[in-house]
């Protein structure tokens, strides 16, 4: 059954999200450079879940004893939600609808509806939900309740071929039973659905760019529109590729946004590291040429105390004993300097080149995926548009045969 396969690919790339949510301390997941001074914190997707519905998502993936399974969804399933979110979301609409199943394969119609009446209606299962519901009716007895879930479904989720499969089946069963009028009533009711459905797909391949970002940034849903089921085509692929292409785009789109603002803080860092260094340089030049007067003048003085009268003498060697004793104070301090001027922060420069080569490689990184996606698109646009061509010729052709079979009768 279809719904199962897809509570198996839901479930079970919410369990890798997670499993790779306990991995976020890998250092290869972050951005640093060289010096420590730029951070970007590991960009991530992952959200984690509580132990039930870890044990949930698991169960409907790789399935256990049946009486088992129904009774931990049952469990679950009346358990308080304390704290909600996507992977609870998913892990209950997914429960709902195999406990659900397992009632309908017991015959226990009424429990089967009452579980499938709390399904939500936005919910990525409400078809799977809507058509088990004209099932377990059917199941009963009831075709004329049957069908009724059947228009409903059809009429809510017009662009979901499996609704239009199912309202094309109880349009047969329709046409088999002699109720001709109400069976060419319905072949014409899928068919335009059907052939609108098909005119929509063709204009997808001009809006790319709003379904990549309908698929990135939208809760996906069950909807009328074509798009919404040309991004579960292309989730419910059996080469998988695409959720990893997304999480690499959002993960990409965050390291970008962080890196984006370290580039702003290495602009007012490299300012300040100038000052800095203007400051020490201005200082050390003032004290180099402090230092270039003052043995000039020693050089005087000792030339002065060659040919100077012994009085004389006396007052230029204490001049010079003051001269040297501030020269070696200039000396240390200048020293001081030097080795102040080698502490000074590593230059701004090579640190901006160092961040944009990693806005470089996170940009191609983005790029290569986004193509991926586009690519994945491509197929499931061409994929579902031969489905609903498949559909509208299968509509086309029982609408034939019932025509036929009119005019033999008269």
């Amino acid at each position: 059954m279809r719904s199962l396969s897809m509570s198996a690919l839901a479930c079970t790339a919410l369990l890798s999200l997670n499993a790779l949510a306990a991995d976020t301390g890998n250092p290869e997941q972050s951005t640093e450079l060289a010096d420590g001074a730029l951070h970007c914190p590991a960009a991530t997707t992952q959200t984690l879940t509580d132990a039930s519905t870890r044990l949930v998502l698991k169960a409907l993936v790789d399935p256990l004893h049946a009486s088992d399974r129904a009774s931990m969804f049952e469990q679950y399933l009346a358990a308080p939600v304390t704290a909600p979110n996507s992977a609870r979301q998913v892990a209950t609409s997914h429960a709902r609808l195999v406990l659900a199943a397992e009632h309908i394969r017991a015959a226990r119609y009424d429990q089967a509806r009452q579980v499938l009446a709390q399904v939500d209606l936005a919910s990525t299962v409400a078809v799977d939900a809507a058509l088990l519901m004209a099932e377990s009716w059917r199941l009963q007895g009831d075709d004329q309740r049957a069908q009724a879930w059947l228009m409903r479904v059809a009429q809510r989720y017009s662009s979901d071929p499996r609704a239009l499969e199912g309202l094309l089946l109880s349009a047969q069963d329709l046409a088999a039973s002699g109720k001709v009028r109400e069976a060419w009533a319905l072949y014409n009711l899928i068919n335009d659905k059907v052939l609108a459905n098909v005119e929509q797909v063709s204009t997808m391949r001009s809006m790319q760019e709003e379904l990549v970002q309908q698929l990135l940034n939208t809760r996906l849903d069950e909807s009328r529109a074509v798009g919404t089921q040309v991004i579960k085509e292309i989730l419910h692929a059996e080469e998988q590729s695409t959720l990893s292409s997304m999480r690499d785009i959002i993960e990409a789109k965050q390291q970008l946004a962080c890196l984006e603002r370290q580039g702003n803080a290495l602009k007012d860092d490299a300012w300040d590291e100038s000052i800095m260094s203007a400051q020490v340089t201005s200082f050390q030049t003032m004290l180099e040429t402090e230092a270039r007067l003052n043995a000039r003048q020693l050089e005087s003085l000792q030339a002065e105390l060659a040919s100077a009268s012994a009085l004389e003498k006396g007052l230029i060697e204490e001049e010079i004993v003051s001269l040297r004793a501030h020269m070696k104070s200039l000396e240390r301090r200048l020293a001081e300097l030097h080795t102040e001027q080698a502490s000074l922060p590593a230059s701004s420069l090579s640190r901006t080149r160092q961040l944009q080569q990693k806005i470089a490689e996170t940009e191609q990184r983005l790029h290569q995926n986004q193509v991926a996606i586009r690519s994945e698109l491509d197929n499931a646009i061409a994929a579902l548009q031969t489905r609903y061509r498949e559909l509208a010729a299968e509509t086309q052709l029982a609408r034939a045969e019932l025509m036929q079979l009119l005019a033999a009768n008269h």
